[in-house]
This record gives C-alpha cells, structure tokens and sequence, in this order.
C-alpha cells in the first residue's frame, strides 16, 4: 500500500505487503490529544487463485503512518476485503469483504494504552 500527497500526487509511504491491497483508512486519531497515525489496510487476491495457492491474503493490518511499520494484523474475512471506513469515534472500522461478509471492528481498550502511537 501506499500513501500519496493528495496536491502533488507524491509518494510518501510505502507499506510492503505479500499481497495486492485493495482498500485502506487513517484513523480520525491523529488529530486527537493522544494521536494514533494509524492506517489500516487489506485486500487479498481472487478467490480462485487463493484456491490455487491456499492462501488469500485477507488479512487487515494495522500499519504506523510515520514509521512505516505493521503493528498487527486481524482475520475475519474469507476473501478479499475491498472496503474499510474507521469509526468517527476512532475506536474501531468496519470493513467488507468480497464474499458478502460485513464485519464491525472495536479495538480492545489495550489498543489506546499503547506507548507506540
């Protein structure tokens, strides 16, 4: 995944995954009193080609903005997910898959005591 200066149309991120990504979100966090510059991202391959190599990438991962690092990842999906929107509160996503599937997020009450933000 990437993220680009939406002026100049800039690379400024890169986020290397083993899969192709379809969608992403930041966290409305970061302008918060305790920011969190947080994206999440997913999407997975086809579900025939999963059926070839038996693994689909369906993943959501947590990634750090600023430091281009993967904090987590969660399972949930079983194809590609190809749309994500984080709560206004921040504290939690929604996201949907290919096979139909919607799935509300919350994050646990240990993701905002986090020292890595």
């Amino acid at each position: 995944g990437k993220i680009f200066d939406p002026e100049t149309l800039t690379c400024l991120k890169t986020f290397r995954q083993d899969f192709p990504m379809n969608t992403a979100a930041t966290s409305p966090l970061y302008l918060s009193k305790k920011p969190r510059f947080h994206a999440i991202m997913a999407g997975g391959v086809s579900a025939r080609e999963a059926a070839l190599v038996k693994q689909g990438g369906f993943e959501i991962h947590l990634c750090h903005i600023i430091y281009e690092e993967e904090l987590g990842s969660i399972t949930g999906h079983f194809g590609p997910v190809n749309t994500m929107v984080f709560h206004t509160d921040g504290r939690g996503f929604v996201s949907g898959g290919e096979e139909g599937i919607i799935i509300i997020w919350r994050f646990d009450q240990s993701y905002f005591c986090l020292l890595y933000t």
